[in-house]
């Protein structure tokens, strides 16, 4: 299996669940989980036995030392966690009632995102692939050229929503995740495939991605052949994390040479089976 590096978010998740009997509203006791784009990430590729380091940031609290814990717990190394002075670790408050169309999310950030230093001590060569959040755009601009590429190293970037200066990342990676959102957010190239085919024509030769919710997912390859593959109708428990999972299935599938097509398709399924149930556990 890979080395894989996932620089970006990670964050406490709190989450309470209410159910409701002849209008009395019961709650069931408090769950800690962890949360973030790439330690989701983490967590799902570790469970496809890959060897997953997370690196991000994390303030010098209980919530850091608990989230590190967990992650290791989980097999995910975090050797390269950087400890900031000031703010406190991202938290996320999510309360769920009876569905997962009933359910709020409240995200509270005060912590800094990670300083170029950050970065001094990691040995960036020896990773097979490294994923990159689409947060950060200052530092992730300068950091991109001192990579030291390997040959057959691959790079992923994720775009969630419109920045220019990560949009600028695109030609220094291989693999780009785009969210429904931001594709949305394009008017004239809002439907995936006409969107994926421009930027195909302005970035050729990487494989392009967009996960477009409960319809399924859309990818262009190196040669520019699109594909859809169309999500099965499933009873959804919830939603909270299923793009994450979605990312890292799709990272697994490629990082193990399947073909675009093949990796897309194994991606819509685990994502399909995530949505089916609580948390990011057993997931494989």
């Amino acid at each position: 299996m890979s080395l894989i590096l996932l620089i970006g978010n990670a964050t406490l998740n709190i989450i309470n669940e209410f159910t409701q009997k002849q209008h009395i509203q019961s709650a069931r006791p408090e769950m800690k989980v962890i949360g973030g784009h790439a330690a989701n990430m983490a967590l799902v590729l570790a469970q496809h036995r890959h060897a997953v380091e997370w690196m991000g940031g994390l303030g010098a609290d209980a919530e850091a030392r608990w989230l590190k814990q967990a992650l290791i717990e989980q097999d995910v190394n975090v050797d390269l966690a950087f400890s900031l002075a000031q703010g406190r670790t991202p938290t996320s408050y999510i309360n769920h009632y009876q569905t997962h169309e009933n359910q709020s999310v409240v995200h509270y950030r005060d912590l800094p995102e990670l300083p170029l230093e950050a970065f001094n001590t990691c040995d960036f060569p020896r990773y097979d692939w490294i994923h990159l959040e689409g947060r950060n755009a200052q530092v992730l601009t300068l950091l991109l050229p001192r990579l030291a590429k390997r040959f057959d190293q691959v790079l992923s970037l994720d775009i969630r929503r419109s920045d220019p200066d990560i949009e600028a990342l695109i030609p220094g990676v291989d693999v780009v995740f785009f969210s429904k959102l931001f594709v949305q957010q394009q008017k004239v190239l809002s439907h995936p495939e006409s969107f994926l085919a421009d930027q195909h024509r302005r970035y050729p030769a990487k494989v392009l991605i967009c996960h477009w919710g409960n319809e399924g997912a859309y990818a262009i390859d190196k040669a520019g052949s699109i594909t859809f593959i169309a999500a099965q109708a499933v009873q959804v428990l919830e939603t909270l994390g299923a793009g994450d999972v979605f990312r890292a299935a799709m990272i697994h599938g490629l990082a193990i040479g399947k073909t675009v097509v093949e990796a897309l398709g194994y991606a819509v399924s685990l994502t399909e089976h995530k949505v089916g149930q609580r948390g990011l556990s057993n997931l494989v």
